[in-house]
């Protein structure tokens, strides 16, 4: 969905740190980003909650599972084991995850994650990724009237 252009701007839903030009001219993923910034905010300031906000990216290819965050991890040709835990989620071992403060800053780890896949030509596309790609956001909350100092 990333490189589409948008004319119509989201106005008074827009995250502070986004001037109204650059919205205009961003993906869905970017907004996404910007919105859940946004209602964590708005969250904070309800509940007094103390909230965190974290990211991973992830490619697979060729039946494989790279991190697109760590290029060590992405050199080796195996890729990376996914495993069933405990909890019976998914969990991708040794994943990189980064801890983000703002929009932008997950905006930025996104870009570079992009700029991390596998990509590969065939007849109709000569850019195609001929993946799927998994960039994951994850809010933590901790209720603050639970919280023992």
């Amino acid at each position: 969905m990333e490189g589409y252009e948008y004319t119509q701007g989201l106005g008074s839903q827009m995250h502070p740190t986004m001037e109204a030009q650059d919205y205009d001219m961003v993906g869905i993923t970017q907004r996404a980003i910007h919105e859940l910034f946004r209602q964590v905010d708005d969250m904070k300031a309800k509940t007094n909650n103390h909230m965190r906000i974290y990211c991973s990216f992830l490619q697979i290819y060729n039946e494989k599972v790279f991190d697109l965050l760590n290029n060590k991890a992405s050199l080796d040709a195996n890729g990376l084991r996914v495993r069933w835990n405990k909890l019976e989620q998914f969990k991708v071992e040794n994943l990189f995850v980064f801890e983000c403060h703002n929009p932008t800053e997950a905006v930025q780890i996104y870009n570079y994650g992009i700029q991390n896949k596998i990509v590969a030509s065939h007849n109709l596309n000569l850019t195609s990724s001929r993946s799927h790609s998994i960039f994951s956001l994850t809010v933590e909350n901790v209720d603050s009237t639970n919280v023992v100092w």
